[in-house]
C-alpha cells in the first residue's frame, strides 16, 4: 500500500527508505534500485485513496506473468518513467497522469478505468494486452475521462481470446489494432470511439478483425496485414472482416494505405471538406459507403 497518513505526495526516494530500514518483510515484497521500484509477482500495489504517488524511476509490477496488479484509489503522476505491470491495471480513483515526456506504460492484463476518474495518457506508447505474456485475456474499459495527450495505444489481445473495447468519453490520438492472431474477432468495439490522428490495423503475421460499433477516424488508415487469405477467412462467418464500421470524417486529406494487402470491415466516407485517396490494394469484408466527401 502506497499511503500518506495527511492525504498527501508519496515519492519513489521515499519507498526506497523504507526499503533501506533492514526490515526483512519488505524484501517479499518489492525491491528498489536506484529509485526503481519492482513488485514481487503475486502482488497488488495499491495507491491510498487521497495519496498522490509520484514516480522518480521506472515502477515494475510484477516481473513476469499476469497475476499482479496496480490498483489505484489516489492519484498517480508517472513522470518520465516506463510502467510496466505483470497484470490487471484498475484505477477507481484520483488522476493517473502520464509522461510528457516519451515514457511507456504496458497493462499485461485487463485496462479498466472507473466513471467519475482522469486517465491523462502516456505521450509515449499505452499497450493494453499480449505484452511478455500472451494466454491471458484482456479487455479495455474505459469509463472516466480519457485524456489522450498525443500519445499511441496499442490493443494486443490474446492467442485465445477476443479483447472488448468499452469507450465512454474522450477521444485518442492513435490507435493500433495489433493483433497476434489466434481467436476471431480480435476485437469488439462495444461503443463509438474517436481518433483524432491516423488508425493502423494489423501486423506483418496478423489479421485485425473487429466487430461492433464506429470508429471514427480524423486521419488517415494503415493496414499492415498479411495477405488476401486472411481477409476472406470463411470462419468468421458472412463478413470474415469484422461488423465494426471505419468512418474517415477529417477535415482535411485523408489516405487509406496498404503495405500488402489491407483488411477492413465496413468503410463509411463522411467529409465535409477535404479529399480521400487510397494507396496500395484494399479489401472491403463489409460495405463501402459514400456520404459525402
Amino acid at each position: 500500500i502506497v499511503r500518506n497518513a495527511t492525504g498527501g505526495v508519496v515519492t519513489s526516494a521515499q519507498i526506497d527508505e523504507s526499503n533501506n530500514s533492514a526490515d526483512s518483510d519488505i524484501a517479499s515484497v518489492y525491491a528498489v534500485t536506484s529509485s526503481n521500484i519492482t513488485t514481487v509477482n503475486g502482488m497488488k500495489l495499491l495507491v491510498w485513496t487521497g495519496s498522490t504517488f509520484v514516480l522518480g524511476g521506472t515502477l515494475d509490477v510484477g516481473t513476469s506473468g499476469n497475476t499482479s496488479a496496480l490498483h489505484q484509489h489516489g492519484s498517480l503522476i508517472q513522470g518520465n518513467n516506463l510502467i510496466d505491470i505483470e497484470g490487471n491495471y484498475t484505477q477507481s480513483g484520483g488522476t493517473f497522469t502520464g509522461s510528457s515526456g516519451g515514457s511507456d506504460m504496458s497493462v499485461n492484463a485487463h485496462f479498466m478505468v472507473a466513471e467519475g476518474t482522469t486517465f491523462i495518457a502516456p505521450s509515449g506508447n499505452l499497450y493494453v494486452g499480449c505484452n511478455a505474456n500472451c494466454s491471458v485475456g484482456s479487455d479495455f474499459t474505459q469509463s472516466g475521462s480519457f485524456i489522450h495527450n498525443s500519445g499511441t495505444g496499442y490493443f494486443q489481445p490474446t492467442y485465445s481470446s477476443t479483447m472488448d473495447i468499452y469507450t465512454n468519453s474522450g477521444s485518442y490520438y492513435n490507435i493500433h489494432f495489433r493483433t497476434y492472431g489466434g481467436r476471431l474477432p480480435g476485437y469488439i468495439v462495444t461503443s463509438s470511439m474517436t481518433v483524432l490522428n491516423d488508425v493502423t490495423f494489423g501486423t506483418a503475421t496478423y489479421n485485425s478483425i473487429v466487430d461492433g460499433s464506429t470508429i471514427n477516424v480524423a486521419g488517415d488508415v494503415y493496414m499492415t496485414d498479411n495477405g488476401w487469405a486472411g481477409c476472406s477467412d470463411p470462419n468468421h462467418g458472412s463478413s470474415s472482416l469484422g461488423t465494426a464500421t471505419v468512418r474517415m470524417n477529417g477535415s482535411g486529406s485523408q489516405t487509406i494505405s496498404s503495405s500488402a494487402a489491407g483488411c477492413l470491415p465496413n468503410v463509411t466516407i463522411d467529409k465535409a471538406s477535404g479529399t480521400l485517396s487510397l494507396s496500395g490494394s484494399v479489401y472491403i469484408g463489409g460495405d463501402w459507403t459514400f456520404t459525402r466527401g
